[in-house]
């Protein structure tokens, strides 16, 4: 329809059908940024990887990180399938540390980025599993490469992401606790998967796949203080201007 582009606070925009890799909007796509928590997305393909997803996870004093609440208490007992759901719905930062950790931290990280070079994404960089550290960067232009790589390797994560919420067993004493996505979308019918992100240094970050027709559009922002109200914005924008196809 050749509407004009949505103003939004984010850095970067990109929008871009996953199956194709068609960009539709591309708005400093190029340009590297903290990605904060959508690391997660890339710890979870190592976990599917290289873990035994039925595998008890025991935290460790070394795994907790501030913030984290409600959260985990050292010595309590997990199954990696557990921690890994936790980690990609409620986003959090000891889970994350903790399957790491149990694999082998260093090895862990070098996996992560050695995966990030398979699928091409050379402006990339891992440096713990969290997205805590600065020093996790990546371009929208990457991160759509981790997008249409996780759904063709690894579907079942962005299924994971789709929850509300996800409960946790801790296996010594069978008790379940409840944790609450920190998406928005999670409820819109049209969500089909994604990831928030959030750091002082990097702002909002947000990755977002919606169902269109049989399509599937990905909207990616990075460095945006209303993250939600961006995509929202640039979903509208995007429907309104490009019909569904086959």
């Amino acid at each position: 329809a050749g509407d004009p582009t949505p103003e939004v606070s984010a850095e970067a925009v990109l929008v871009a059908d996953v199956q194709s890799g068609e960009k539709y909007l591309n708005t400093s796509s190029f340009k590297r940024w903290p990605i904060a928590s959508l690391t997660k997305l890339m710890t979870a393909v190592v976990v599917f990887e290289k873990m035994d997803l039925d595998a008890n996870i025991i935290i460790d004093a070394m795994d907790l990180a501030d913030g984290d609440t409600p959260g985990f208490s050292t010595g309590e007992s997990y199954k990696t399938r557990d921690l890994l759901r936790v980690m990609l719905v409620a986003s959090k930062n000891t889970a994350a540390n903790a399957l790491a950790r149990e694999f082998d931290y260093d090895k862990f990280l070098a996996r992560m980025n050695e995966k990030a070079k398979e699928w091409g994404m050379n402006d990339s960089n891992f440096s713990d599993p969290s997205g805590l550290s600065v020093a996790n960067q990546s371009t929208a232009d990457d991160l759509l490469k981790l997008v249409r790589g996780i759904s063709m390797e690894r579907p079942e994560i962005w299924k994971i992401t789709g929850n509300a919420k996800v409960l946790a067993r801790e296996v010594n004493s069978g008790k379940y606790h409840p944790f609450e996505s920190t998406n928005q979308f999670v409820s819109r019918k049209d969500f089909y998967g994604g990831k928030t992100g959030y750091t002082p240094e990097s702002d909002g970050n947000l990755i977002s796949l919606f169902l269109y027709g049989k399509r599937t559009p990905v909207i990616i922002v990075l460095g945006s203080v209303d993250r939600f109200g961006d995509t929202e914005k640039i979903f509208n924008w995007f429907s309104n201007d490009f019909k569904s196809s086959n």
